[in-house]
């Protein structure tokens, strides 16, 4: 299980620097790292409810309950993108909500 939760981790570090590359890459980083880049990632093998990834960067585990439902078979090919604009959209979203809960006072909480 730690094996899984370290995936993913990597996964959501790895989106979330998307491009924040260092100033000095090269420039078929720059067109991976772009916000529009799409990458694919193939499902090699399912072992039990835990499916292994293979992506550019090599092989990781990942539970078969965070792929979209049906996803978790082997030899599926997953796109993975940037959600333009998703991110300010969960950024104004907890925003509004701290205002709510700020504004309702201690005792409503």
């Amino acid at each position: 299980m730690t094996s899984a939760l370290t995936s993913i981790l990597s996964i959501i570090m790895a989106v979330a620097s998307f491009g924040h590359a260092p100033e000095q890459v090269s420039e078929t980083a720059k067109a991976v790292e772009s916000p529009a880049a799409v990458e694919y990632v193939v499902i090699e093998r399912v072992h039990g409810s835990e499916a292994i990834i293979e992506t550019r960067m090599g092989l990781f585990r990942m539970p078969c309950g965070v792929l979209p439902e049906g996803a978790c078979r082997e030899g599926n090919v997953i796109e993975w993108r940037v959600a333009e604009g998703e991110r300010g959209r969960r950024i104004a979203q907890g925003q509004a909500r701290l205002a709510r809960m700020s504004s309702a006072g201690v005792a409503e909480i």
